[in-house]
C-alpha cells in the first residue's frame, strides 16, 4: 500500500491507487454516528475514493456532557 500523506489541515489521505498522483479532499459529510465519510478525488485522472472516519463525536455523546448554549 502507498503511503498516505498529510495535508495543511492534518487531514490523511493515499495517493491515486490508478496514477499515484496526490488525491484532494474535495468532502466530508457527516455519516452514522461517530464517523463522517471523507471524499478524496485525484486530479489527474478523476478517481475517487470515499472513506468512513471515525470521529470523537460517539464518546461524546456517551461521557455525559451536553452541546453548549
Amino acid at each position: 500500500m502507498p503511503a498516505s500523506y498529510l495535508t495543511a489541515d492534518g487531514i490523511t489521505g493515499n495517493p491515486c491507487p490508478k496514477c499515484h498522483t496526490r488525491t484532494t479532499l474535495t468532502g466530508i459529510k457527516p455519516s452514522r454516528l461517530g464517523f463522517n465519510l471523507r471524499t478524496f478525488r485525484c486530479e489527474k485522472c478523476n478517481y475517487t475514493e470515499k472513506l468512513a472516519v471515525e470521529t470523537n463525536a460517539k464518546r461524546w455523546r456517551s461521557s455525559g456532557l451536553q452541546a453548549p448554549r
